[in-house]
């Protein structure tokens, strides 16, 4: 990042949106929803005079019973715009990162459905205009300035090209590919770790990815298949000691069942990823914060520059345990599970000395076959809990210090013993910490009228506990480094100019 260039949060805020989608004719009218499900991609951003337009693309999945009890499946995406107000002066690029919190699915007739969603943003606004230095300022020759320096956040951002998937998740034998029906197909990116290295972000994890599936013979079963992945972000100008965060889409999750070599049923599944990811840190520079001229007695105006100091960050998976027993009015017997889903709230998020802390509650929903008669059909089955986690993170927290956190779930797993329902759910977690500050920086001098003679041409000053060298030579308007040389002193860098001096004299010519 350059010195005229400082970074801040942007505000969090949240959209909600709405729109109905009606069935295509070959589907049957839906009799009740089992599942539902939604994964948010964004498509692109623009600043146009301090605003900030936002754009993406919810895509809703839904799995359902049609009024003969057969399970269908229906996806429908819903287009996302916004425009976020900044008021900010300057705002030179912007980083949104938004988050899908909460979404809904229901029947508003046999052939109709109505989704409804909330998108929150979080991320960084690149701001122009930081005050990092007074060269220019003043024709005079004879002009002090005195810097101090500022540990200031700065952000590095990368994205990678789509990445295609291409993998083998089972075979049937002795099923006949055309009798074969996938209900459903979906996937999530795991990252497990990121770091930052000379060309880039090195990111690792897995793909989870799933699929739905109907045979003639059986009811729908689920396959899963986890498929390793490596991949670099590009990042240009890296930044030294970085911390990193990194996170992957999948745009794309289609499964087809086709013929295999020896005349089996070969399932299979195309996915397509992006990776992005960013570097943080912070880098020190001098702001001017004080400013005297040796020609004429002086006063100068300060403005507060508001700032951001980088604290830590950490982007890794996190494993949210929900178990539940229905009570007997409740209890639906689910047997083998088909598919789950699930949503985390959260209610609190609390900076501590190495980490943080986080509360909240996670729903679960779970769709399985259950026996009726000498059938099986499909059942769904909602159950959740609240949940505490502390999470360590290398953070330098200060009472101050502001979270930016996006919690995510990616998949879920449910088991059943007995009449116990327990599910894992693995969530994508990301934290930034940061630290506002303020310090009073130059912004002007003007000259002082003075009543009274000039001070003598030599005096010999005996330095309170609060004098510096800048204190001295701004009184008495004299050049730091003569000032500094006819008291046998090494000329000083400019914050070092603000030093107490201790108990020795000062001979002031």
């Amino acid at each position: 990042m350059e010195k005229n260039v400082k970074v801040e949060m942007l505000p969090p805020q949240c959209f909600d949106g709405a729109g109905e989608y009606v069935l295509p004719d070959y589907q049957g009218d839906v009799k009740r929803i089992l599942s539902q499900d939604a994964v948010f991609t964004p498509a692109g951003k623009f600043i146009n005079d301090g605003d900030l337009e936002i754009s993406g693309t919810v895509n809703f999945r839904v799995l359902y019973l049609d009024t003969d009890g057969k399970p269908t499946a229906a996806s429908f995406p819903l287009d996302f715009e916004a425009t976020v107000s900044q008021k900010t002066e300057n705002m030179q690029d912007a980083f949104p990162e938004l988050v899908l919190t909460g979404y809904q699915i229901r029947s508003v007739g046999p052939r109709k459905l109505s989704a409804k969603y909330t998108v929150c943003l979080i991320g960084t606004k690149q701001i122009g205009m930081v005050p990092t230095g007074v060269e220019g300022l003043f024709e005079s020759e004879n002009t002090e300035v005195l810097k101090k320096p500022i540990s200031e956040r700065t952000i590095r951002h990368g994205t990678s090209d789509e990445r295609e998937f291409a993998e083998e998740m089972t075979r049937l034998e002795e099923i006949d590919p055309e009798s074969v029906e996938v209900l459903q197909a979906s996937g999530s990116v795991v990252v497990e770790e990121s770091q930052a290295e000379e060309d880039g972000i090195r990111v690792r994890g897995r793909l989870i990815l799933s699929a739905v599936i109907s045979t003639p013979d059986q009811p729908p079963f689920v396959i899963v298949r986890e498929v390793p992945f490596e991949e670099v972000i590009p990042i240009e100008d890296g930044l030294p000691d970085a911390q990193t965060t990194a996170r992957g889409v999948l745009t794309s999750v289609t499964a087809n069942a086709g013929a295999g070599e020896n005349g089996d049923c070969l399932i299979t599944v195309d996915a397509i990823a992006e990776f992005s990811g960013e570097e943080n840190g912070n880098l020190t520079h001098d702001v001017p914060v004080d400013a005297y001229t040796v020609d004429f007695p002086s006063d100068v105006q300060t403005i507060d520059y508001a700032y951001e100091e980088f604290s830590g960050c950490v982007a890794c998976p996190l494993t949210l345990k929900v178990s539940e027993t229905p009570k007997d009015e409740e209890r639906t017997d689910l047997r083998q599970i088909v598919s789950a889903t699930s949503a985390v709230r959260i209610k609190s998020q609390t900076p501590t000395a190495d980490g943080v802390k986080l509360t909240g509650e996670v729903t679960v929903c779970a769709v399985g076959s259950v026996i009726e008669g000498d059938a099986l059909r499909l059942a769904s089955r909602k159950f959740g809990a609240e949940f505490e986690q502390t999470l360590k993170m290398p953070l330098r927290a200060e009472e101050k210090t502001k979270l930016q956190l996006a919690l995510t779930p990616v998949n879920t797993s449910v088991m059943i013993d007995g009449d116990l329902l327990t599910a894992n759910v693995l969530c994508s977690l990301s934290v930034t910490a940061v630290t506002p500050k303020t310090v009073s920086v130059f912004a002007g001098i003007t000259r002082r009228e003075t009543e009274g003679k000039e001070p003598p041409v030599l005096r010999v000053v005996f330095p309170e506990k609060e004098d510096t060298l800048w204190s001295l030579g701004k009184k008495y308007r004299k050049p730091i480094a003569a000032l500094a040389e006819q008291n046998g002193l090494t000329v000083p860098a400019s914050a070092g100019a603000d030093t107490p001096l201790g108990d020795r004299p000062i001979y002031i010519y």
